[in-house]
């Protein structure tokens, strides 16, 4: 399997249905998971190169995170500051 092969099933893979959610912080934990059962197999270079893939998805994940987290206390201060007091 070269490069090539290996992107056409990354499209595959994405344009396929999902039959049950999967939340991206699973396929981190997975992808931690597979890393730490093949340290033995993979060359230090490829755990580095797979620690990296694993880092960036990490990184976007928790800015996702965050982000979320603020739109939903921004909204909340916006709806909570828009009620009006009944006197």
């Amino acid at each position: 399997m070269n490069q090539d092969d290996v992107m056409a099933r990354f499209l595959e893979e994405s344009e396929r249905p999902c039959r049950t959610l999967v939340r991206q912080e699973d396929s981190i934990a997975l992808l931690a998971r597979v890393i730490a059962e093949s340290t033995g197999t993979l060359s230090v270079e490829q755990v580095d190169v797979l620690i990296h893939i694993g880092g960036t998805m990490y990184k976007t994940w928790a800015a996702q995170t965050k982000a979320r987290t603020e739109l939903t206390s921004t909204m909340k201060e916006s709806i909570a500051s828009n009620i009006p007091d009944i006197e």
